[in-house]
């Protein structure tokens, strides 16, 4: 190789330098400089996007905070057990021929048991447990069966009030 470099003539020697350095400039260009400028670019997107969310989260803050404070207190029925809440809630949820088993987990948890129920109702059932009664879920675990829109589910349902 030097043998060859020193056969080529002083003007292609330079030309041979000077294509490598552009080579060289060309190859930092596309392997270093692109790819950070690229990335600097998607990064500042990123950072106005995180902006933008900021300042509508910063906006809607107060009404967050009004509609939290307008929320109904949880009353819970008092002279009611916990098991005996679950049953009659699932009973007017038209929930009863899906439930197969409630049983008590502790002094303030519930475990269900629920076969062929409808998923819909079932999420109602669940939103109203929470909202009206202050029963919030401790566990789920929903698996899909043959029939379109039923559910099997196992549940814990605990007490916060």
């Amino acid at each position: 190789m030097k043998a060859w470099r020193e056969g080529l003539a002083e003007n292609e020697r330079r030309m041979m330098l000077l294509g490598g350095a552009v080579l060289l400039v060309a190859l930092l260009y596309t392997i270093i400089w692109l790819p950070m400028q690229n990335h600097h670019a998607t990064l500042q997107q990123q950072v106005a996007e995180q902006r933008k969310t900021l300042e509508w989260m910063r906006t809607h803050a107060a009404e967050a905070r009004s509609l939290q404070a307008s929320r109904p207190k949880v009353r819970p029925v008092t002279g009611q057990s916990l098991l005996g809440m679950i049953d009659k809630t699932a009973r007017s949820a038209k929930l009863s021929d899906t439930v197969k088993r409630i049983q008590p987990d502790g002094s303030n948890a519930v475990r269900v048991w629920l076969e062929g129920a409808p998923f819909d109702v079932l999420s109602r059932w669940l939103g109203q447990l929470e909202q009206r009664h202050g029963i919030q879920i401790q566990s789920l675990n929903i698996e899909r069966n043959e029939a379109l829109g039923r559910v099997t589910a196992r549940l814990t349902l605990e007490s916060s009030v």
